[in-house]
């Protein structure tokens, strides 16, 4: 067990290193989507604690990873569209969590994938 952690944490430290800009932005909308999962998960089994945990480190990623990212002179309109999405996942990470509500975590995922979806594009573009 410890050596698949080992290998699960080198893995995320070369991605990390090798990535672009958006890639790591692309990195930090799959974490993202892991922790929705689990968060899932944990209202379905009813486990409260590991649900909240779930659920806070979703909201860290969002304001520490996306939030902190976004470039706002450079980035202009976008950056600013993105800070009101991020902003309004978090009011819906809250009200998920107080709530138990399997819907707004759900509506934050499927937001998360779209986004994610149009970095991947971006992503794309840039290797051609």
């Amino acid at each position: 067990m410890r050596a698949a952690r080992a290998y699960g944490k080198t893995d995320r430290q070369t991605a990390v290193m090798v990535s672009s800009s958006v890639g790591l932005v692309i990195l930090l909308y799959d974490r993202l989507l892991l922790r929705l999962a689990e968060a899932k998960r944990c209202l379905v089994t009813r486990d409260i604690p590991a649900r909240s945990e779930a659920i806070s480190k979703s909201i860290e990623l969002i304001e520490i990873g996306l939030i902190s990212s976004l470039d706002v002179r450079q980035g202009g309109d976008i950056a600013a569209r993105l800070k009101i999405h991020y902003d309004v996942w978090i009011a819906k990470l809250f009200n998920a969590n107080m709530k138990a509500s399997v819907e707004l975590l759900d509506e934050v995922e499927q937001e998360v994938q779209t986004i994610r979806s149009a970095f991947s594009q971006i992503e794309q573009a840039n290797d051609k």
